[in-house]
């Protein structure tokens, strides 16, 4: 752990715009994000491996993709 670490998983909240190329949701639906950080194109992305996204990879660490509210272990990727 470092200072300024913030833990937790699964950010949530409420849709406060949206603009014309989000079609599935609208203003006041409650969302939840889930915790891995992907870009949703690379090859493990596409596989249906977004933990292991290469574009987010904490190589620094050798570890897996980023991931929100977890240590630098993990890309040290606020909530």
């Amino acid at each position: 752990m470092t200072p300024g670490d913030n833990l937790g998983r699964e950010p949530m909240g409420g849709v406060e715009e949206v603009g014309s190329g989000v079609p599935d949701l609208s203003v006041g639906d409650r969302v939840v994000a889930p915790f891995q950080v992907a870009c949703g194109a690379w090859w493990m992305c596409l596989l249906g491996l977004p933990t292991q996204c290469e574009a987010t990879q904490v190589t620094g660490e050798a570890m897996g993709a980023a991931l929100f509210g977890y240590t630098r272990l993990y890309g040290a990727v606020p909530e």
